[in-house]
């Protein structure tokens, strides 16, 4: 009963909360100009905490210590995980855990398939089983494509060198035609150097 006022407090004071914004971010149009940044500046009536002017961080906006890290929508403790072995230390009725996103796609599908094995709520995925059917499946795809592009590019390969024997076999006959096409004309200009030679030796 202490802990849903409490929780009831936390969406009360998160209402109440309002936005941080940089100092004129109504004036600037860049991307990323309505983030926070705490105002700079000996004269600046936001960092002053001038009446009319947009509210700054302060330590006065925080939630209660006891729900820090609780979740408004379900009530219960968000813990990040960064090795299967982390999950040993979950308490299922008061704690979800959210894999870290420093985690990489492998590894963080054997988390998810163990937190389903030990009914452990994931807080940042709605359905866990239709999330990891979908990637291994979508991992499946990539292993084929990529074997497939793989083949591919075997089979050019042998193509190419297929072509460029083939293209070698070819000039090779080409040059030994040419070779014996000249041997023959150089035979038939000895000949008839010699046959001239006779006619003049006779003349003589």
């Amino acid at each position: 009963m202490a802990e849903n006022k409490l929780l009831d407090a936390k969406k009360l004071m998160k209402k109440k909360r309002p936005t941080f914004v940089r100092t004129d971010s109504h004036k600037l149009k860049f991307k990323g100009s309505d983030k926070w940044r705490k105002p700079k500046g000996l004269h600046n009536k936001m960092g002053d905490n001038k009446r009319g002017y947009r509210r700054c961080v302060d330590f006065g906006y925080r939630t209660p210590v006891e729900l820090r890290d609780v979740c408004v929508n379900d009530g219960m403790e968000h813990v990040v995980v960064r090795t299967i072995s982390d999950l040993q230390k979950i308490d299922t009725k008061t704690q979800a855990i959210m894999v870290a996103h420093t985690v990489g796609l492998k590894k963080q599908l054997d988390i998810l398939a163990k937190a389903v094995e030990m009914n452990i709520k994931v807080a940042n995925i709605k359905d866990v089983k239709k999330y990891l059917d979908e990637t291994k499946k979508s991992l499946d795809d990539k292993k084929a494509s990529k074997k497939k592009k793989e083949t591919d590019k075997e089979e050019r390969k042998k193509k190419r060198e297929k072509e460029a024997k083939e293209k070698e076999e070819k000039d090779l006959e080409k040059t030994v035609e040419k070779e014996g096409g000249e041997d023959e004309e150089k035979e038939k200009k000895a000949e008839e150097k010699k046959e001239k030679d006779k006619v003049l030796t006779t003349k003589d």
